[in-house]
């Protein structure tokens, strides 16, 4: 009876507690990278996303897509090598693990997609959308258990603005660029974003335009 009203697991002992605190923290260190490359990529679809058959503009918009595909296969290998995992967070971990797998799938296929446009053939749209589609069902699932663990550890919503915050880059310090041929080296807030195929606002952690469902173009969050 006990056990139903308090629930059947040991409370954290504060030294698990601030295991925990460290793997988060290092997650969001990752997500910041992500999301520094993501918002570049954004930056360059939104100047040049609806001119693609200008010669000024598709080199643009090629190159951007290449360093996004090369900064999410970094992100997927520095997330396998993040470090000590707490074992209750071994399924957040895990979920995130999914989604950054996802990510680079969909990176490379949106890559593909656009070099097949630059070359003026059909791209593979189906398959971007596709990827796309399979990146936030594993993004809502990593939440859920994101919510699981935050709530074990007794942390809020302002709680997590606050770490993600402290880990964004200064001025003087800019977020690092990925960098060719490395094998080791979104969050928050409720900006938005213009698809670069249609024009419609797109919140941030919305991966695909609600307007017209383009999925190529639109580049965001692995993390709301």
């Amino acid at each position: 009876m006990l056990s139903k009203l308090f629930g059947s697991r040991n409370p954290l002992t504060p030294d698990e507690r601030e295991a925990i605190m460290d793997y988060y923290i290092r997650e969001t260190e990752l997500a910041v990278l992500q999301t520094a490359e993501a918002d570049r990529s954004n930056t360059v679809m939104l100047q040049h996303g609806n001119n693609l058959a200008s010669p000024q503009s598709m080199p643009q918009v090629l190159e951007a897509s290449k360093r996004l595909a090369l900064s999410a296969s970094e992100v997927l290998d520095r997330h396998t090598n993040i470090g000590a995992v707490p074992d209750c967070a071994a399924a957040s971990y895990a979920g995130w693990h999914v989604v950054y797998l996802r990510y680079q799938e969909w990176a490379e296929a949106r890559l593909t997609a656009i070099e097949a446009a630059s070359r003026g053939l059909a791209p593979n749209v189906q398959r971007v959308e596709q990827l796309l589609r399979g990146m936030e069902t594993a993004r809502r699932s990593a939440e859920r258990e994101d919510g699981k663990l935050f709530k074990r550890i007794g942390i809020t919503t302002r709680d997590l603005q606050r770490i993600y915050a402290t880990r964004l880059p200064s001025s003087d310090h800019p977020s690092p660029t990925p960098t060719q041929g490395s094998t080791a080296p979104d969050l928050q807030g409720a900006q938005t974003k213009e698809c670069a195929s249609c024009g419609q606002a797109v919140d941030h952690g919305v991966l695909a335009c609600p307007k017209c469902g383009g999925g190529i173009f639109v580049v965001d969050k692995t993390r709301p």
